[in-house]
């Protein structure tokens, strides 16, 4: 029978994986905005000359593109996170699944 300490950590795991998935949500809502403010400086560089503000158009729209990518990396990185505990999680569950299915643990 597993102790009441790997239940804990089991329920602590998958309390672990709904905050990092929450976080992952919010992560996800700031490169949507991020999308949008770069669709309308793409709008707003195809409208303009070149010149100086094309070039200061430019720059911002950079700016947000490389927050985006960090933002994005952020993102990869907390569902890799998730996945992995995931996988911990069912290793841990595993071992009492295959015990029940094989009549070793009687419950």
């Amino acid at each position: 029978l597993p102790s009441s300490g790997q239940h804990i950590r089991r329920h602590q795991t998958r309390c672990g994986c709904h905050q990092i998935n929450k976080r992952g949500e919010s992560v996800e809502d700031k490169i949507k905005k991020l999308d949008v403010e770069l669709w309308k400086y793409r709008e707003q560089i195809q409208k303009t000359r070149s010149g100086p503000v094309q070039q200061a158009l430019k720059a911002r729209a950079m700016r947000l593109l490389k927050q985006k990518k960090m933002y994005e990396g952020q993102r990869d990185m907390l569902y890799n996170h998730t996945f992995n505990l995931d996988q911990v999680s069912f290793a841990a569950g595993g071992h009492i699944c295959e015990l029940v299915c094989h009549g070793d643990l009687r419950l």
